[in-house]
């Protein structure tokens, strides 16, 4: 239930009636968005309640108001108390997120990530109105300190995970787009392992038409609406233009080795762990095998089942048991 309640109130659907209004000009899209925001707002008081109890929920949020505002803002414009209402409550996910970053131990997540960006984005929101210059170049800053530290130099996430591989990318291709669109300098320096992190999502896609296969956790994160703003679109227009991708590929760091040819699509799950990177998505796989032929699944990572509902399971899924792999501990389950 309560994961139910984040994914509505991340407002990924926002921007695309956003997107249908700005096409149509059906003032319908555009007053059912403003409803919607004016119905959250009653329910969810500053600091009370299940939508304020994760710095990264908030984020996403305030990315997602902030997008659909710039095709809404001039019909919102007309009615004064509700934009002083969404900008007021814009600038309580601002001041949220600078007093609760996501900060541990120092194996800093995808979750430090999207409070960054979605900081970043409040940010360039509030230039103009408040003073924001300071805040955010510190923002700036500890986003390219997160992405050399998160990311490898190969272009994989240190997380482990295939799937939480993409929301990275999807998180640090908005970071640094938005930097450029700010006219902050030196964001060039950084397209390089970007790209690199593109050409990894395209060799763990069977084919181009293919979604990548999961390896490791896999909640189907997104900052954005995935079928209308997700990374993927990117990354799909990004294959083509290198042509299909064929041989052999080892990512040493992240621990998988890719074969691929025209039908088949075979992957290698290897052992690849330092103690600075977070092991909360890593799965028992190591030498488990994934299999694809034309692009059909046939050999599976399962992921996860869930999160939160049941530790047994989600840990069974986990297990090595549940991977294709011979070793001790799979011999020893099936005796």
């Amino acid at each position: 239930f309560r994961r139910v309640l984040f994914r509505s109130s991340r407002f990924q659907h926002l921007p695309i009636m956003a997107l249908a209004y700005s096409y149509t000009q059906d003032v319908r899209y555009a007053d059912s968005a403003k409803k919607q925001i004016v119905d959250w707002l009653d329910h969810n008081p500053y600091l009370f309640g299940v939508n304020w109890a994760s710095p990264m929920e908030v984020a996403i949020r305030a990315v997602n108001w902030i997008v659909a505002w710039q095709w809404l803002s001039k019909n919102f414009e007309d009615d004064e108390l509700f934009c002083k209402r969404m900008i007021c409550s814009l600038y309580d996910h601002m001041q949220y997120l600078e007093h609760n970053w996501e900060l541990y131990d120092g194996r800093t997540s995808n979750h430090y990530l999207s409070n960054l960006v979605g900081y970043f984005y409040l940010c360039g929101f509030f230039e103009g109105i408040i003073e924001t210059g300071r805040k955010r170049d510190w923002c700036y800053r500890e986003l390219v300190r997160e992405f050399k530290w998160q990311v490898f130099d190969e272009g994989t996430s240190y997380e482990g995970s295939t799937r939480y591989h993409l929301f990275v990318t999807e998180l640090l291709m908005h970071a640094f787009g938005l930097a450029k669109a700010m006219g902050i300098r030196g964001v060039e320096a950084h397209t390089k392992r970007l790209e690199r992190m593109l050409i990894f999502i395209a060799w763990c896609k069977p084919t181009a038409k293919h979604e990548l296969l999961a390896i490791g956790d896999d909640d189907s994160g997104s900052l954005l609406h995935k079928n209308f703003f997700h990374v993927e679109v990117l990354t799909g227009l990004f294959y083509k233009r290198q042509g299909s991708l064929q041989g052999i590929r080892r990512y040493k760091k992240f621990g998988l080795s890719i074969m691929k040819c025209t039908d088949w699509h075979i992957t290698l799950r290897h052992h690849a762990y330092k103690k600075r990177q977070p092991s909360g998505h890593f799965h028992a796989d190591i030498a488990s095998v994934t299999m694809a032929y034309q692009g059909h699944q046939i050999l599976i990572d399962p992921g996860s089942y869930v999160y939160t509902a049941s530790d047994m399971w989600r840990n069974q899924f986990r297990s090595a048991r549940m991977h294709n792999k011979i070793g001790r501990a799979s011999c020893r389950e099936r005796v």
